[in-house]
């Protein structure tokens, strides 16, 4: 039971980490504070975290995509 608390909460640490760093990839800024209820520790607020992730990554290939698309016309278009 304490390993599998231990994981749960090894998981939650990863996810919410790897939210800050797309935030601030995305924003330029890690201001984007997520904190972690160790007294929730649920699947279910394991699932909402995840989805905010996926949220952020779709988010961030948007942007980027974007960006790349705006940088290849300009630079086709100073020929």
């Amino acid at each position: 039971m304490r390993k599998r608390k231990l994981d749960r909460r090894k998981q939650f640490h990863e996810v919410v980490e790897d939210i800050r760093k797309i935030s601030s990839e995305i924003y330029g800024s890690a201001d984007h504070n997520i904190l972690v209820d160790e007294a929730d520790l649920s699947l279910r607020r394991l699932e909402e975290l995840h989805r905010q992730l996926h949220e952020l990554e779709k988010e961030k290939v948007v942007l980027f995509s974007s960006f790349f698309i705006i940088y290849a016309l300009s630079f086709t278009s100073c020929r």
